[in-house]
């Protein structure tokens, strides 16, 4: 018994170093979602950017061909040859490998992006960068529908949060698959921040904890009381999100850091904070990339990007890759709308992929 601690570190310690010289990899195939176009792909790193990438892409109908740990310093020579075969290779490796793919990688992009909401000067500043439909809602928001919200450090208001409001709100949103943090973690979050209570009629009906850092209100978890969106007439997320604002505004913040969402433009999550005015960058949390190599370009590529637009990293900063299938030339109209669509702070143009190649947008 004695010797299992040992045991456990060394065995640790070899897995920490294998992870340096291997990479979990997988070639898979199935329909692109809501199709019936054939898509072929390798993966290589298995986490939580590829599990979503291939939910995205297939839904739940591909076949796994095979898995196997790729050697990392022969990857790049395999990546070649499996490029000529597939349609698409995706591989997640550190930021530094970058001048080992450099030339050989078609884009790339981070696994998750950063949304931030400029809060300087005054309210209708901020307003001014809302979408229309938000600038309407938030029209005497508060007097329209009956709202206030209130500022608590106490820590009985965490325990009522946390058990009336977060918890059941996770659950009825992600049902089996909720992950819920635990008491413990959001202790630690509240000793460092605050809770904002959205108030009807003198009772909390939607809370967020945040914290203060850096002259920036962060983010960090939300809650609705007993998990029942309807106590809010203008909707929870809308309440929170403008309460947060109004409160950084008023406090001299210059920022609301709405934290983490995927790299996608079509994303629910990504689109929902663009509409309050947020600006995108990559992400700083793992220092990685994910690594786009196209096999060839063709429609099926081109519906991929359609299905899929992503923010990615080039020379000139962000920008948003496009799909456009069965369109050899792109028309001033189609790129006008894709701008109308996709465009948000952050982003300097957008690279269009069709058929015949990619082009380049301001």
């Amino acid at each position: 018994m004695q010797n299992f601690p040992i045991v456990s570190t060394l065995k640790h310690t070899l897995a920490h170093q294998a992870a340096h010289f291997f990479i979990r990899s997988q070639e898979v195939e199935g329909n692109l979602k809501d199709s019936n176009i054939p898509f072929r792909m390798f993966v290589f790193g298995q986490n939580d950017f590829t599990k979503n990438l291939l939910k995205r892409t297939y839904g739940t109908g591909f076949t796994v061909r095979r898995e196997w740990r790729a050697f990392i310093p022969n990857l790049k020579k395999q990546i070649k040859t499996y490029c000529k075969s597939a349609d698409l290779c995706v591989a997640v490796l550190p930021r530094e490998s970058e001048i080992d793919y450099s030339g050989l990688y078609d884009c790339k992009c981070p696994e998750l992006v950063q949304q931030i909401i400029h809060t300087s000067g005054g309210w209708e500043d901020v307003r001014n960068g809302f979408v229309q439909k938000k600038q309407q809602i938030t029209n005497n928001f508060a007097e329209r529908y009956g709202l206030e919200y209130r500022i608590s450090h106490e820590q009985s208001d965490l325990d009522f949060f946390y058990k009336r409001m977060f918890v059941p709100h996770v659950e009825r949103r992600y049902g089996k698959l909720a992950i819920i943090d635990s008491f413990a973690d959001m202790q630690r979050f509240f000793e460092q921040g605050m809770l904002l209570f959205v108030t009807k009629n003198g009772v909390d009906v939607a809370g967020a904890l945040s914290l203060i850092q850096d002259g920036k209100l962060i983010f960090r978890r939300t809650g609705v009381l007993d998990g029942d969106e309807t106590h809010v007439e203008a909707g929870a997320q809308t309440a929170l999100y403008y309460f947060q604002l109004r409160y950084a505004n008023g406090n001299g913040l210059h920022a609301v850091d709405t934290m983490m969402s995927n790299p996608y433009l079509n994303d629910g999550v990504f689109r929902h904070k663009k509409e309050w005015g947020a600006e995108v960058s990559p992400s700083n949390d793992y220092m990685t990339w994910a690594y786009f190599f196209h096999g060839t370009m063709n429609e099926k590529l081109a519906t991929f990007y359609d299905k899929n637009p992503l923010t990615i990293q080039t020379e000139a900063g962000m920008k948003g890759l496009v799909g456009i299938p069965l369109e050899a030339s792109v028309s001033e109209k189609m790129i006008q709308d894709i701008k109308r669509r996709y465009h948000c702070r952050g982003l300097n143009g957008f690279v269009l992929f069709t058929p015949a190649g990619m082009q380049n947008v301001a």
